[in-house]
């Protein structure tokens, strides 16, 4: 009985150290999640109101800075190639910039780029100036009644080595043997003549062809060109035909030097 007894009494003790024990776990771990929780709360409210200042800082500062919308390269456009309606939207984007940045002449449209040739490579992001192009329409707005013609040289050495492109600017000179017209060693327009030959000059170049007739792109440097379609006054034309057939001999020129737009 009392070893029993004794046995009850040990396991009274060990059931009370362990409840005591438990309560004091419970009593860190409320402790611990109450100090966590703390520190959460705070954590949140601190980021909250750094981010809500971070918002009012920028707003401040972006309203002190102006942007201008420009156009802009978004894909490499390469010298000598004439923007149409077609490749406009490929080749340009509009893109704002601060206005700081901006630079003299530069263009807010795309569509303003059309008819225009590239002077120098473009590159991607590159912001889009006047000053890298010609504009082609200043070789046939003043003409009163355009046609398109052809002409072909007889090879390439007697068309500027076959580099001649689309956009291009050329003067036209056929050898006739004194069988020009009456009006020898005088210029009318941008016709001149002599005993021996007839000159068109500052003729534009709507398209270039290879000996087969198929179509050069502007900006292909290596097919020689020897086939032209020619954008002419109608007179023009007229007499650029008659020269043709009384003529033995063509020889095409390329303007280098952008001459009208000089002026």
């Amino acid at each position: 009985m009392r070893f029993l007894l004794q046995i009850i009494s040990v396991k009274s003790i060990k059931n009370v150290n362990e409840l005591k024990k438990d309560k004091k776990n419970k009593e860190t771990f409320g402790e611990f999640n109450l100090g966590k929780t703390l520190y959460i709360v705070i954590s949140l409210v601190l980021t909250i109101v750094l981010f809500i200042g971070m918002l009012y800082l920028r707003d401040r500062l972006s309203n002190d800075i102006t942007y201008d919308s420009v156009v802009t390269v978004k894909k490499a456009c390469p010298e000598g190639e004439v923007i149409t309606s077609k490749n406009a939207d490929t080749y340009f984007t509009i893109a704002k910039i601060p206005s700081e940045n901006n630079i003299a002449g530069t263009y807010t449209k795309i569509k303003d780029l059309v008819n225009n040739k590239s002077k120098v490579n473009l590159e991607v992001g590159e912001i889009v100036a006047n000053k890298d192009f010609t504009n082609v329409n200043e070789y046939t707005d003043d003409i009163t009644n355009p046609v398109l013609t052809s002409i072909e040289a007889s090879g390439i050495s007697n068309a500027a080595g076959g580099s001649l492109r689309q956009g291009d600017i050329i003067n036209i000179s056929i050898i006739t043997n004194g069988n020009s017209s009456d009006t020898a060693g005088s210029t009318v327009g941008s016709i001149t003549t002599s005993e021996n030959a007839i000159t068109f000059k500052d003729v534009y170049v709507a398209n270039a062809k290879d000996s087969s007739g198929a179509d050069i792109a502007a900006t292909d440097t290596t097919t020689a060109a020897t086939v032209f379609s020619l954008i002419l006054d109608q007179d023009d034309s007229a007499q650029l035909n008659d020269a043709l057939n009384k003529g033995s001999l063509i020889r095409i020129e390329k303007v280098l030097s952008d001459s009208k737009a000089e002026k």
